[in-house]
């Protein structure tokens, strides 16, 4: 299977920044966590910048992210802030009904440092899904979300999680070529006193398995 040249210096870059192969949960929604995830054999990269405040000129974390479907309910993945900070995190997840599309899916985060699970189901419609569950964060939090996709190129994802240290947080993505897209995320506080921040993101993806 052969990359164009962009795609190749991607990757490249990508891995060379990953001390590990396994993540937090970069199948997400919005701001939170996604119930659904990896295809089998499905590689995902993912570069983002996160900013520290509301003003788009504030300073902004920078950090890589892969996934991959190591089976057809297991996704591993591995985050690096580029400042010797490596998160670890997997997620299983199983349809339970196939006729009602209704999936249940259970997520670890940071797996070797101050641990978080999430659990929840996923719900697909006529052309968007819903999404429920828990979040063990903060004494605990549910956790709601929405997506759709319009047309080929364009997803929009919304969630909430409850507490004070809970968020709402809106989500574009743009596929606009064979294997990448690009995101923006806003996120709202549940706390007033916490800034409105967003973030910046380009995701490469492909399945390993093609000949």
């Amino acid at each position: 299977m052969r990359f164009p040249l962009f795609t190749r210096a991607f990757v490249l870059v990508a891995t060379s920044s990953l001390t590990a192969f396994a993540l937090p949960q970069a199948a997400g929604l919005a701001g939170g966590p996604s119930f659904k995830t990896q295809k089998h054999y499905e590689l995902k990269f993912q570069y983002r910048q996160t900013s520290t405040d509301s003003a788009l000129d504030s300073a902004y974390v920078k950090n890589f992210q892969a996934l991959y479907g190591l089976t057809e309910n297991i996704e591993i993945g591995v985050d690096n802030d580029f400042e010797g900070n490596t998160r670890f995190g997997a997620k299983f997840g199983m349809v339970i009904d196939k006729k009602q599309k209704l999936r249940f899916g259970l997520g670890i985060q940071d797996i070797f440092d101050d641990s978080e699970v999430n659990l929840g189901l996923a719900k697909d419609f006529n052309g968007y899904e819903l999404q429920a569950g828990f979040i063990d964060k903060a004494k605990g939090q549910a956790f709601f979300g929405y997506r759709q996709k319009f047309g080929k190129d364009i997803r929009l994802s919304f969630d909430h999680a409850t507490g004070p240290k809970g968020r709402t947080a809106g989500r574009i993505d743009y596929y606009f070529l064979d294997g990448w897209s690009l995101d923006v995320r806003v996120y709202f506080p549940n706390n007033d006193s916490a800034p409105r921040t967003q973030r910046f993101g380009i995701a490469y993806q492909t399945m390993l398995n093609q000949k």
